[in-house]
């Protein structure tokens, strides 16, 4: 008996030393700078080319970032992407293109340039006895990226 209250002692010590110690240890971080990593100078910017297709434009972002998203101004949001994107509008009309960058740190920053067609591209036209057979189509780096046809709506 006597050999089990020296145990129950050691054991009941030991516990109330170990809840003490993390009791007292256990401290909230200083937060002073977010998580600590900063994404410096970020520049979402981006220049817009005309090739020498019609209608055809090629998006070419600064570099300064991790991850790269680019709206097209087609209605299809924001999409990842990398920092080259050619791109055909073939219809006349003006196309919102956003990139959006984003940082260390979770820091992002967005650069938006309104591109403006014109004319409609005379190839992608299509007219059958009086109804307008506008074929649309959005391609990306030669990808397309949708096709709808009017009589099929």
């Amino acid at each position: 008996m006597i050999h089990f209250k020296r145990k129950y002692k050691i054991v009941s010590r030991f516990l109330l030393s170990t809840a003490l110690t993390m009791l007292i240890s256990c401290q909230p971080d200083e937060l002073d700078n977010g998580n600590g990593l900063n994404a410096g100078e970020m520049d979402a910017g981006f220049t817009v080319t005309t090739t020498e297709e019609s209608n055809t434009y090629l998006l070419e972002a600064n570099q300064s970032y991790l991850t790269s998203q680019w709206d097209l101004g087609v209605g299809a949001g924001f999409e990842i992407g990398g920092g080259t994107y050619e791109i055909f509008y073939p219809d006349a009309g003006n196309y919102t293109v956003q990139h959006r960058v984003s940082g260390i740190g979770g820091t992002t920053a967005t650069e938006t340039q309104i591109i403006d067609i014109e004319t409609s591209d005379p190839l992608a036209e299509i007219l059958f006895e009086g109804a307008s057979l506008i074929p649309k189509k959005i391609s990306i780096n030669g990808r397309l990226l949708a096709l709808a046809h009017p009589w099929l709506l």
